[in-house]
């Protein structure tokens, strides 16, 4: 949504060129040096815990190779494909009507979010054939948050709106969770994956609310470093999750309302601590964070 703000405003110009010469080469510049720093990272804790062998090796470079990257990397595969998207999705978006607008966004949300998240309950897990096939790929439907957050930018909710909006989001991924996960009797992601209804509607909400904001001088320096910082953030955080199992350190060592905010400070702090040093390397700070 963010990227859709930065990319798809009119008076920003966006050639095929940049996003090739630019953008794109970028991330897979990205996504290849972090892919090789998280397998070597692995390396590291098996060869301490007991010793690497040849076929450790053999398997990283085969992951590596097969894109079977660190899994939160996969939001740079999806990056890349929303890139390649993002000067038709300009040519598109100039020639809409607001309209055409929501009905395209509506669309979306059919076949992106709804028709995808219905197929896993019954009786929808009964349709065969043809229709099975109307669901927008998770990577291409990203495309569509990519545009809300232009409309959303452009044409904000008001803030009660973006409120009950963001509410009902939350409610109903906390109910839907607690709900399917009692009745599987183990922890169930559907209601909180990225491309499903609720999600949206959290983010939407969120969103808005964010972009009513009239932040004081202070607040708004916090949140141009933390913005700045935000890639570095995503891309070395886990180094710090896995770091702190290793040591024993889960939510489930004390009660969760007090573990889970400790654990994110924590990588927060760890996170940060790495954007600071990388951040005084020019090529890396240009390049890879």
């Amino acid at each position: 949504m963010c990227s859709g703000v930065l990319f798809l405003r009119p008076d920003k110009s966006v050639s095929l060129r940049a996003v090739w010469g630019k953008y794109i080469p970028k991330i897979l510049l990205c996504l290849g040096v972090w892919a090789v720093l998280y397998e070597g990272f692995d390396l590291l804790r098996r060869a301490y815990s007991g010793g690497v062998g040849w076929i450790d090796v053999t398997a990283a470079a085969k992951r590596l190779l097969t894109f079977n990257t660190h899994f939160h990397l996969y939001y740079l595969y999806i990056v890349l494909l929303v890139y390649a998207l993002v000067p038709l999705l300009r040519d598109l978006l100039a020639v809409l009507s607001p309209r055409r607008m929501g009905y395209l966004l509506a669309l979306w949300a059919t076949v992106g979010l709804v028709f995808p998240f219905l197929r896993q309950f019954y009786p929808f897990t009964q349709l065969t054939g043809i229709p099975l096939q109307y669901p927008l790929n998770m990577t291409w439907s990203a495309a569509g948050y990519c545009i809300l957050g232009h409309v959303l930018a452009t044409h904000p909710l008001r803030r009660h709106w973006a409120l009950l909006l963001s509410g009902t989001g939350f409610v109903c991924i906390f109910c839907g969770t607690a709900w399917l996960s009692l009745s599987r009797g183990a922890l169930s992601g559907v209601f909180f994956e990225g491309m499903t209804p609720a999600v949206a509607m959290l983010a939407a909400g969120i969103f808005s609310l964010c972009c009513s904001l009239t932040p004081g001088r202070s607040f708004a320096a916090v949140t141009r470093y933390l913005s700045r910082a935000s890639f570095c953030i995503y891309l070395s955080h886990d180094f710090f999750n896995i770091i702190l199992r290793h040591f024993g350190f889960t939510t489930a060592v004390i009660h969760p309302i007090l573990s889970a905010p400790m654990s994110v400070a924590l990588v927060l702090l760890g996170s940060l601590g790495i954007h600071l040093l990388l951040s005084h390397l020019p090529w890396v700070k240009k390049w890879l964070i």
